[in-house]
């Protein structure tokens, strides 16, 4: 690994520059090939790619959905939705949420009235008609207030508790999987569009995304806990008839506990490890490992159609195919998870498939003593705070999606966690004005790369 020298942020200078000899080109060795021709578009959707629309959801409203069109032109097979639960039953911008009346309508007021909801209705509309086949993948997570535990916290890290009754949960499924299957009008006259992957919260293998409740008195562990809200999800979703799959763990590769890769503590699937770590507010960067968690689903007989993993580099601005620690699980050793998961279900091969449902790298440009969007604005050494030059994430996304890495067999698509970057991270395919990442490119951006990957 190249040497990499940080800054102080407050003097406005870059958060984290690495450099090689006199060029400001990442921790990679990759260089920009200006002369290269500009890359050919894929002609049809591609399933394998995809990119998830987070932050400001209205970007891709606006405009007669210009900047969703401009998407869907990369032939991205896949487009993401992030739904939380507490947004789907916020009644207005401003509310509390509040539990519907009836939890397993999909047209009850009180998601009809959500922001979240509308907005999602109006994007699967548009990808229906327009997405040439694309797909929605529906991010679920972040439990509501009227959902938790009465004894754990009321504040900003009461979304990452579970729910208090899984069965609650399990309603709010039924009603979104009913609300996106794609043969129901809104109540503003909107034909929604269907949706076909529903991913069941976030990096539950970190006690920092999946915490303990203080309703588990039986001192449960967080895979049988996870279990509640997942086999819910799996009966809930498959009332629809059709093409829809249930996406289990959203594992993290591990946590990294800095910029440069190093793993915080790998903790047991235990009950008391789980505990520890809530109740010190995750300050070792506490992580099971995804083959430790699988392996306990696989105990517990739970019910899924794919597994769902964030398979970040060790370095996020430096070569994707790292190898992580030991225990972990990134682009440069998939096939230990899908080994294991051939293993554990030898005679259920759609238990095989693994879906990479957020990845990103990160980027600078121009004068970076301009600040965020030039460079992250995340104060080092967290693992965001980092960032190489365009013309290497040009390269690193090609990478990504090749052969070595997410191009193997039974591995369903890999999706880019952010369309624009979106502050205060700069892993998005363009900046965040909507620019073009092509500083040293020539002809060829990072959204040129992205759209000639081909099936």
């Amino acid at each position: 690994m190249m040497h990499c020298v940080y800054f102080d942020r407050r003097r406005n200078l870059a958060a984290l520059i690495c450099t090689l000899g006199l060029l400001l080109q990442g921790c990679g060795s990759v260089s920009s090939t200006p002369s290269t021709p500009a890359l050919q578009p894929a002609q049809s959707v591609v399933y394998r790619k995809g990119v998830t629309l987070t932050g400001d959801a209205s970007i891709f409203i606006v405009n007669n959905f210009s900047e969703l069109q401009r998407v869907l032109d990369t032939a991205a097979g896949v487009i993401g939705i992030n739904l939380p639960w507490f947004g789907a039953t916020q009644p207005c911008a401003t509310c509390s949420a509040q539990k519907p009346s009836n939890p397993r309508n999909w047209d009850d007021p009180v998601y009809a009235a959500s922001l979240y909801v509308q907005e999602a209705d109006q994007i699967s509309n548009y990808v229906a008609q327009h997405g040439n086949g694309a797909f929605l993948m529906m991010v679920t997570y972040g439990t509501p207030g009227w959902a938790a535990c009465p004894g754990d916290p009321t504040d900003s890290t009461q979304p990452y508790y579970p729910p208090q009754n899984a069965a609650d949960y399990g309603d709010f499924m039924y009603a979104m999987s009913e609300r996106y299957n794609g043969t129901h009008t809104s109540d503003a006259g909107l034909a929604i569009g269907p949706a076909r992957d529903w991913v069941v919260y976030n990096e539950v293998n970190s006690p920092l995304w999946w915490h303990n409740t203080a309703c588990n008195t039986a001192q449960l562990d967080p895979v049988y806990y996870y279990g509640g809200i997942l086999n819910q999800a799996y009966t809930n979703v498959h009332h629809v008839t059709g093409n829809v799959r249930v996406l289990a763990g959203a594992f993290t590769s591990y946590d990294h506990a800095d910029y440069e890769g190093a793993a915080g503590l790998r903790i047991s699937t235990s009950y008391s490890d789980w505990q520890t770590n809530t109740a010190n507010g995750d300050a070792n960067n506490a992580w099971i490992s995804p083959l430790d968690f699988v392996q306990a689903m696989a105990q517990y007989n739970l019910q899924f159609d794919a597994i769902a993993l964030h398979p970040y580099a060790p370095c996020i601005y430096d070569n994707p195919l790292l190898p992580p620690p030991a225990g972990a699980v990134s682009l440069g050793n998939l096939s230990s998870l899908l080994a294991l998961q051939q293993s554990l279900w030898p005679n259920d091969p759609n238990k095989w498939h693994l879906a990479l449902t957020e990845y990103h790298q990160q980027s600078y440009y121009g004068d970076t003593s301009l600040g965020w969007d030039h460079v992250s604005g995340i104060a080092c050494p967290n693992y965001f705070c980092a960032q190489t030059t365009e013309a290497n994430l040009f390269a690193y996304l090609q990478t990504a999606y090749g052969d070595s890495g997410s191009h193997q067999a039974y591995v369903d698509y890999l999706v880019w966690t952010m369309w624009e970057n979106a502050n205060p991270f700069v892993g998005g395919i363009v900046r965040a004005d909507l620019s073009d990442k092509n500083e040293g490119l020539g002809n060829n951006s990072v959204r040129s790369a992205f759209a000639a990957i081909q099936p």
